[in-house]
């Protein structure tokens, strides 16, 4: 059967990021493929312009029913024939599957990050990879106060999905991830049937400019936060340690101060800030490498697959999503980020490889593009709907 009409789910966070990205892309990709998309979204900016909203989200985050009527009104009124949730946390809720599954339509929920599993979504605390909630229960997070650093702010995150475990929730809820990491890390936690785990990598445009590539062959380019738990501080004294090596830093976060005191000290350090898109292209194909120095597992790196799509490979943390995607590609080179041998044997041999790398790269990034990400998705609705259908 043939998915005419989708809506798409998406509750936006207070910084852009990733899912953002992979939410509207996803959008204009169903549409240029004769797909109607209709949208039904929260903004996390409007709890800072409406505070009443924060009273009632300790329970909305739970069940919100008025994300439950307004999709089964959408539903309704539109002819939906399938429901494409990507973030529901924390004002849509699960209640948008609930309304789905009451107007018998069809839902899947793209895994982007940790949080079905991990209060804080990153499986990430004090410094360290944490699965403790993996492993003996959320209530560990309620422990430590995992969700932005509060036990009264983590309580009714883990309710949420403590009581959407109880209701069998997640074990019929057809599901996307987005790497066989991820799958592998959340699936048999959730105890999910086969026929509801599905895995399929977030899409990325083609590059027009690959021929024109030139490169300094000594710089590499960070984008993304600037934050510790992405590797920042070490990443900063290791280019401080090798003035032969160029960093480019694109981005800016928590540590903008000592992003822009390193670069003043070193000259090897250069602080774009935050860039247009088109400029951090333009600073991925003149570098030799990206570095993506991540020590969270993360979802799936867009930066990773943007620079792949440019030619450029990849300087990589040995941790999580980020180095299967680089390991299974061929794309890069791995090293352990706390370790600075690990870091110059690594970049010793990225240097000496990077023309294969590179090829690795842009072959990778083929099978993110357009027209394969299209057919893996319209193969993966048609498959729910059939599913759904039958049972």
């Amino acid at each position: 059967m043939a998915v005419k009409r989708v809506l798409m789910v998406h509750n936006y966070y207070q910084q852009g990021g990733g899912e953002h990205t992979v939410f509207e892309n996803e959008i204009r990709l169903l549409q240029e493929h004769g797909v109607e998309v209709f949208t039904y979204t929260k903004d996390n900016k409007d709890l800072k312009r409406y505070p009443w909203k924060l009273l009632l989200l300790p329970f909305s985050t739970i069940w919100s029913f008025a994300s439950y009527l307004k999709v089964k009104k959408l539903i309704r009124e539109n002819q939906i024939d399938l429901v494409h949730c990507h973030n529901t946390f924390p004002q849509i809720s699960p209640s948008v599957y609930y309304a789905a599954w009451g107007c018998g339509v069809p839902v899947v929920q793209t895994i982007h990050n940790f949080r079905f599993v991990c209060p804080n979504g990153l499986c990430f605390r004090d410094g360290h990879i944490c699965e403790e909630c993996l492993h003996s229960g959320m209530f560990n997070a309620l422990r430590h106060g995992c969700y932005r650093g509060s036990r009264l702010q983590t309580l009714p995150v883990v309710l949420m999905l403590a009581i959407h475990r109880c209701l069998g929730t997640y074990k019929k809820l057809p599901c996307l991830f987005l790497t066989q990491f991820s799958k592998n890390k959340i699936a048999p936690r959730l105890s999910m049937p086969g026929e509801n785990i599905f895995v399929r990598g977030n899409f990325v445009q083609k590059s027009e400019k690959l021929s024109m590539q030139t490169y300094i062959p000594n710089r590499f380019v960070y984008v993304g936060r600037l934050d510790e738990y992405k590797g920042v501080v070490q990443m900063l004294e290791r280019f401080a340690d090798h003035p032969e090596l160029e960093l480019v830093i694109c981005g800016d976060g928590a540590l903008h101060s000592r992003v822009e005191e390193m670069a003043c000290r070193f000259a090897n350090i250069m602080f774009r800030k935050q860039c247009p898109h088109e400029v951090v292209l333009q600073e991925m194909r003149s570098s030799a490498a990206l570095i993506f120095p991540s020590l969270l597992y993360e979802g799936f790196p867009m930066t990773i697959a943007e620079s792949f799509s440019q030619g450029v490979p990849v300087l990589c943390s040995n941790i999580g999503n980020g180095a299967q995607l680089v390991e299974e590609t061929g794309g890069g080179v791995l090293y352990d980020p706390q370790n600075a041998d690990a870091f110059d044997a690594a970049v010793t041999i990225l240097l000496q490889n990077r023309e294969v790398l590179a090829e690795n790269a842009r072959r990778a990034a083929e099978q993110w593009g357009p027209e394969p990400s299209w057919q893996a998705l319209k193969n993966i609705y048609e498959e729910i709907v059939r599913h759904g259908s039958e049972g």
